[in-house]
Parts: structure tokens; sequence; C-alpha cells
């Protein structure tokens, strides 16, 4: 279980770099004719490490993972009273999510924290119900994203062909302290 957080780690600071595994199959405008692989971010994974520190009023920990480096994570409103029993040199194990905090026209400054790092390609379909956006990516990857509650509301500004840059963040949606 360890050694499988090390590649999802090396995926979250090298932005524009997209997963190779099967996802949901989608059509999509041109493509109506093949199936194309669609990368599911917003479910990250697990992230295993050492609490370096805890911060309650900005809800997030300094996590070392157990390739050393060390990182803060953002820790979903949902999963913040976990924070009260957490303390550093404990080890844990965090599920985590990625959502978009911010999307943008290429050229225009991206807002919003850049925990993660930023996705630029061009918008393949939205899900306004859902709050998901697909982008595909330069490098013909297809990758599907939730955005951010906060956020949602900008993606009435995009139709299926603009270009985007959407900035990521990390979150975790459970941490639970490691038997």
């Amino acid at each position: 279980m360890k050694h499988k957080t090390l590649p999802i780690i090396a995926l979250f600071f090298l932005s524009l770099i997209t997963f190779s595994c099967e996802g949901t199959l989608v059509r999509t405008g041109r493509e109506a004719e093949r199936l194309t692989p669609v990368t599911p971010l917003e479910e990250a994974g697990d992230l295993t490490g050492k609490i370096v520190a805890v911060d309650p009023t900005e809800g997030r920990i300094e996590i070392k993972t157990v390739s050393g480096k060390t990182s803060w994570v953002h820790i979903d409103e949902e999963a913040r009273d976990q924070l009260k029993s957490l303390k550093p040199g404990e080890s844990v194990i965090m599920s985590m999510d990625v959502e978009a905090v911010s999307l943008q026209p290429p050229g225009i400054e991206a807002r919003g924290p850049t925990l993660l790092g930023r996705l630029t390609g061009m918008v393949a379909g939205i899900d306004r119900s859902e709050g998901l956006i697909e982008i595909r990516t330069k490098g013909g990857g297809l990758d599907r994203i939730q955005v951010e509650e906060k956020a949602k509301g900008e993606l009435n500004k995009f139709k299926a062909g603009d270009k985007i840059v959407v900035t990521l963040r990390m979150d975790a949606t459970s941490v639970n302290q490691e038997a």
C-alpha cells in the first residue's frame, strides 16, 4: 500500500501529466465514432505519511510522505473534526480528492490557491448539474474534474471547444491513523 503513494504524489506535483489508467468511457463531439478513456481526477487515491504539524485554524496538516517529501494538505470541511485527535509523529492514511478551484481562459491570471497545479487544455464537456468538467489536454488525454462549489458559477463562462486553464487543489476527504 505504501508504495502506491509515490506515483500519486508525483502526479499531483507535475501538472499537465495525465494518468494512464482507464476510466469511464465517453463519446465526445468529433470523436463520436471512437471511445475515449477518461481519467477521473476527482478520485486521487490514498496518501500515507507521518504528521509533521497540525493547523486546525487553516484546516490543514503538514505531512512527510514515505518518499521524504513534506507538504501541506488541505482537509475537507466534512473531515475537519478529525484534526482534533491528530498529533505530530503519528502515521496516517488520507483519502485524497482533486477539485478545480478556478476556471479561466488562457491569458487571464488564474485565481485561487495553487496547492496542486494548473491544467491547460480544451473543454471537451461540461455537466453543470454535477459540477464536472472534462478537459482535453495537449497530449490528447481527457481528464474529468470536479469543480469546487464556490467555482461552479464559472462553468457558465465555457462551452465545448473553449481553451481553459484550471487551477487544481488537493483535499483530504478523510484522515485515519495507520494501524
